[in-house]
């Protein structure tokens, strides 16, 4: 570990005491200092230890300014020279490997360019470290606001290969007795992952902070307890499954639940042990992911055939040793290029910087655990990692507490949890979801579960899925147990706990860290099926509001975000001020009471078994904390949601759902995201609308007393929106606390400002895509071997990604606005080709086959289209059924305004029409009604004789049982889409065509629905044979909720007696398909009727291929030379090599 000490001393005679104090105490290798008042060519007092290098301008006549490195002796170095008008020293020292650290200062009064820094750099040949005070002021490194001279550091820093170190934390006390941020350290990337940045929270007498980075060089000992893990990748199944079926066997079914649930939990962990291979403990050594056994062996052979060549020095030795050397270092370089194509694949739009850059320290071997150091207590400061675990053990279970809400929560609590539930006459859905749990239903959620992170019983979804069916058939036994008894094993109420930092928090506080909750995977399972039943349960019989838009299948934040923009922009147009309310929920999820879920389940309706196991699994909760390794005593849970669990959510909105019903009566707009509530107004009387603030203030207070829940109103926020640039500001009191009127107002991660010109919220993604490219930057080194196709996807998902989202609705601003995000946007995508920076950055995106942002724009608008047309939000499709009516454009069209109009520009033929929610649970997919018996055989390897024979015994069987059948098959070429319906005889029973953007696949699924009505209209019993795959496929899979597979799916479930469904091979020489196939494909040839049904992804494909146009429109009216090598602006395909490391 290398330290290297920052700071603007303000003095070096001033400070030299506190100078020393500060080197004892940090024990630095290098010194870095500013403003060391020394003079040019004069050489102070150096540490004896340290040798010294000062400099001052020559020609600066005062004895102000300067700077100064110090290294220690024993470190090789050597100065550098700098030729810059910027007063910098630069020196170059090994440790371990080459590295110049550079001591940079920029007086206030002194103009730079970024030429002028990027010139301190020209001759330096090695990674960097470049510190310095800038007086400098860019949001990048944490300032408040801008200018000029943050400007060209911000422009040195995309035209170079920098990452900023600085976290945002202030490194200046300014004599305005205000913080400021103006010391700033930049590093190489390819350093990067070895660097880290702490600043001292004392001034040590100046009036700047001194500042550590810290360089590893070398493996870090792990003092903490080694925990194994089951190494599931490796296991060997079978014999997994078979030791499961040994051990259930031994072990006999207890009716008791607890000691069931105890029973299988050994079976798994016992089997997992046998089976699976557990992480070791290695020491001293650097653990890197792409290390393996046979580069152990590879390099054991080498050194083997070097010690050969020493002992007797032959040319046959020396061949092997060379062989040797050759095949280490050939498999040594494959493997960290497919270990770094794991890495970059991982990365998608979800994917936080914070992860990637760990997943790249663990890459390079300079992985560090982020370890509690200390708790700041009312007892003193805890560094003990036992007394922290406790300590936040203490403070989380003590916030739960009953005495710490009101009485008017205590008795409601007491008074809905004593008394029993006697739900009466159930709905048709609520007795649904009370009847016993299915294979099928554990079988499909098994597959959706993702990860492999175990809780405390070390058993991770792997292992669940990979049971046999014996352990299978067993568990869904416990789960139907607990669901008939309401009684949850209390071991999978019990929860462990890790503290995650905040971003941008200080270490020392508890209250920056976020609990993350482990639970049993096994628990989860049987939870994510009683969070389906109970979301179609709830959506089915409308008990939730279509103003919560939080957890429901194809709604999200952008459902709040357009239905604003739209309801902003129309009020706008039409001279209307607006003004928007922002609540804030202090800890939401740790405050609700458990009460408040049941009084609403009550409220529904719903069975007596699912309200008692909701009922058990929200109470006699425990967790207990795990800090390095330490773990807590177990402390009781004794209000709120638990958290880490995928019923949790559920439960919250539940919880939720009864602001709605407050919020209904004053018939106010409205819109909630979990937590996030939003209440808006388009009324031009401000003095209404106070007064109608005020009242639903003090009905959510009643609320939040009985609840649990705490409105925060010092951060509740208030935004007001009109044309007008005078207007009244919007001043509101609510019981003494000043509900604060702000200018700019983030919702869901969107800025709206006062005037709707979302500047602000452009400077926001300048900034957030700025801090990404610190990754793209260490990606596209020269060491890295990423080629450039992955580094172009990358770019996608950690860039453009970041710029999509909400860009249909900033994205018609201003030019001059929407040019803020055109610097970093056009550097990552620089960075990702390894282009030079002169090159034409029209030249690039066409290279990396990208947009401009002003296309980009365009492409996301009409993609809204599918999404727009078939929202299942009554909310939206209410606002796009308006603005079909519209006949005038408004003078400031709206995100869903400008999507009407592209659907009638492209003539799509498209209606708003609402995915409905299924009649029937979607876990109950009529397995019995679909035929896959053909299915078990390849049929690549399977003769068309054999398919036939099997197929003609299966005929016969369901014949002699009084069923007919129906083929049905699609055809595409070059201009129609056709399908066609027939009889065993080949007689037609319909044929046509489709529109000619759709797929095979639609056309395919579209025969089946139509070959459903046929059977559900006539009389007799009909099995459809299809020879689509996908189709067969979509239906089985609930989670497809197309509308088409969804109408398929429904007629199955009203006639499950009398219409069944079977896959055949085609082109076999089945009578009946070869039938169909041939009246699908006459039917693009005669007359027909079109029919025009239309899935999203046909919608998508002749969305995309509308974009494309106007894109290539656009590229034939470019003028450059490079459009004669690419004129028809495809993404070239460039061959899978490595980067040159010259």
């Amino acid at each position: 570990m290398v330290k290297i000490l920052q700071w603007n001393l303000n003095g070096y005679w001033n400070n030299l005491q506190e100078l020393q104090l500060l080197m004892r105490e940090c024990n630095p290798e290098v010194v870095a200092l500013q403003e060391t008042h020394i003079p040019h060519n004069t050489i102070p007092y150096i540490p004896q230890r340290y040798v010294g290098y000062f400099h001052n301008i020559c020609t600066n006549n005062s004895s102000k300014q300067g700077v100064c490195l110090m290294i220690k002796k024993e470190i090789p170095h050597k100065r550098l020279d700098t030729r810059s008008n910027i007063s910098a020293i630069a020196v170059e020292m090994n440790i371990g490997f080459k590295i110049t650290v550079i001591s940079l200062y920029i007086p206030p009064s002194q103009n730079f360019t970024s030429t002028d820094i990027l010139s301190t750099l020209n001759n330096i040949s090695t990674p960097l470290i470049l510190m310095g005070d800038f007086n400098s002021w860019s949001s990048l490194w944490g300032s408040t606001t801008g200018n000029s001279r943050g400007k060209a550091v911000e422009d040195a820093l995309l035209a170079s290969n920098l990452i900023i170190l600085n976290d945002g934390s202030p490194t200046h006390f300014s004599t305005h007795q205000t913080f400021t941020n103006v010391d700033i350290s930049f590093c190489s990337a390819s350093i990067a992952p070895k660097c880290s940045w702490e600043i001292y929270k004392d001034l040590w007498g100046s009036d700047h902070f001194p500042i550590i980075t810290s360089i590893d060089t070398e493996f870090e000992k792990d003092r903490h307890k080694f925990h194994p893990k089951f190494i599931t990748d490796k296991a060997d199944w079978v014999r997994f499954q078979y030791c499961c079926d040994s051990l259930s066997q031994k072990n006999p079914i207890s009716q008791n639940i607890n000691q069931e649930a105890a029973t299988i939990k050994k079976i798994l962990r016992t089997a997992s042990h046998y089976n699976i291979p557990q992480t070791k403990k290695r020491t001293n050594k650097p653990s890197v992911p792409w290390w393996s056994n046979n580069l152990s062996s590879l390099r054991l052979k080498k050194q083997r055939a070097w010690a050969n060549y020493k002992h007797q020095q032959t040319e046959i030795n020396l061949i092997n040793y060379k062989k040797a050397n050759a095949e280490f270092r050939y498999q040594l370089k494959l493997a960290k290029r497919n270990c770094f194509n794991q890495l970059t694949s991982s990365i998608n739009p979800n994917s936080s910087p914070r992860e990637i850059w760990q997943n790249i320290r663990l890459f390079t071997g300079n992985f560090k655990k982020s370890y509690i150091k200390v708790i700041d207590s009312e007892q003193g400061c805890l560094d003990s990692k036992e007394k922290i675990s406790k300590f936040f053990a203490s403070t989380w279970s003590n916030y739960s507490r009953d005495s710490n809400f009101g009485q008017s929560f205590i008795s409601e609590k007491n008074k809905i949890t004593s008394l029993e539930y006697d739900p009466g006459f159930l709905s048709n859905a609520a007795r649904e979801i009370e009847n016993p749990i299915t294979i099928f239903e554990l079988e499909q959620v098994l597959l959706s579960v993702k990860g492999k992170t175990p809780s405390h019983d070390r058993i991770s979804y792997p292992i669940i899925k990979n049971v046999s069916i014996e352990v299978k058939i067993r568990i869904l036994e416990l789960f139907n147990k607990i669901f008939e008894r309401g009684v949850y094993p209390q071991n999978w109420r019990n929860a462990d706990i890790v503290p995650i930092l905040k971003p941008n928090k200080p270490q020392d506080n508890i209250k920056s860290y976020r609990p993350i909750s482990l639970l049993p995977c096994i628990s989860k399972v049987l939870e994510k099926i009683l969070a389906r039943r109970l979301m179609w349960f709830a959506l089915k019989e409308k008990h939730i509001s279509p103003n919560q838009v939080a957890f429901k299948q194809g709604q999200g934040t952008a459902d709040i975000l357009l239905h604003l923009e739209h309801f902003v922009t129309t009020a706008i147009s039409n001279r209307n001020h607006i003004t928007i309310l922002a609540l804030d929920f202090e800890k939401a999820f740790d405050r609700i009471g458990i009460h408040v879920v049941l009084r609403q389940l009550k409220k529904w309706n719903v069975g007596k078994k699912l309200f008692n196991i909701v009922k058990s699994i929200l109470s006699f909760r425990t967790f207990r904390v795990k800090v390095n390794n330490a773990y807590s005593d177990r402390v009781s849970l004794f209000n709120g949601i638990a958290q880490g669990s995928p019923i949790s959510v559920i439960f919250f909105i539940i919880a939720f759902e009864e602001i709605n019903n407050i919020l209904k009566k004053y018939k106010i707009e409205h819109s909630i995201y979990a937590d996030d509530v939003l209440i808006f107004s388009k009324n031009n009387n401000l003095i209404e609308i106070k007064s109608l603030f005020t009242n639903i203030l003090d009905d959510l207070s009643v609320w939040a007393l009985s609840s649990g829940a705490n409105i925060s109103y010092t951060k509740c926020n208030t935004l007001h929106i009109c044309k007008k640039t005078s207007c009244t500001d919007f001043n509101f009191t609510y019981k003494n606390n000043v509900i604060q009127n702000v200018t700019k107002l983030k919702i869901l991660g969107i800025i709206f400002d006062k005037t709707l010109l979302f500047k602000e919220h452009c400077k926001y993604i300048k900034n957030k895509i700025t801090n990404r490219l610190s990754i793209l930057k260490y990606l596209a080194s020269k060491h890295s071997n990423v080629h450039q196709t992955t580094l172009v996807n990358i770019m996608r998902s950690l860039i453009l990604s970041i710029i999509d989202y909400g860009l249909p609705i900033y994205g018609y601003c201003s030019k001059s606005t929407l040019a803020i995000l055109s610097a970093p946007y056009h550097a990552s995508v620089r960075i990702s080709l390894r282009a030079f920076p002169t090159t034409p950055i029209q030249n690039l995106l066409a290279e990396a086959g990208l947009p401009d942002i002003e296309n980009r724009t365009y492409q996301n608008t009409i993609r809204l289209i599918p999404k727009l047309f078939t929202s299942n939000n009554p909310i939206l499709h209410n606002d796009v059924k308006n603005c079909l009516k519209r006949t005038r454009k408004p003078k400031r069209p709206s995100s869903i305004f400008r999507v009407v109009q592209s659907v009638k520009e492209l003539n799509i033929p498209i209606k708003p029409i609402p995915t409905p929610t299924s009649k029937f649970p979607p876990w109950y997919v009529p397995t019995s009604g679909l035929i896959s018996t053909l299915l078990c055989y390849s049929k690549g390897n399977t003769a068309p004789i054999i398919y036939q024979k099997m197929f003609l015994e299966i005929q016969n069987q369901w014949k002699i049982q009084g069923w007919s059948l129906i083929f049905t098959d699609g055809s595409k070429d070059n201009l129609t889409t056709s399908f066609a319906v027939v009889k065993e005889n080949g007689h037609i029973i319909k044929t046509g065509i489709l529109l000619p953007h759709c797929s095979v696949f639609t056309a395919e699924a579209f025969a089946i629905s139509l070959a459903t009505e046929f059977a559900a209209a006539n009389k007799g019993k009909y099995i459809i044979c299809t020879d689509s795959k996908a189709s067969f496929s979509a239906v089985q899979n609930f989670q497809n909720q197309e509308p088409l597979i969804c109408k398929i799916r429904t007629k199955l479930q009203q006639h499950i007696n009398k219409i069944k469904i079977m896959w055949i091979p085609g082109h076999c020489g089945i009578a009946g398909n070869e039938y169909a196939d041939k009246a699908a494909k006459n039917a693009s040839h005669v007359p027909c009727l079109t029919f025009q049904p239309t899935l999203k992804a046909d919608m998508l494909k002749l969305i995309n291929s509308a974009a494309k146009r106007r894109t290539d429109d656009k590229w034939v009216s470019y003028l450059h030379p490079y459009k004669t090598i690419n004129p028809t602006r495809s993404k070239p395909y460039p061959p899978n090599l490595l980067p040159s490391k010259k």
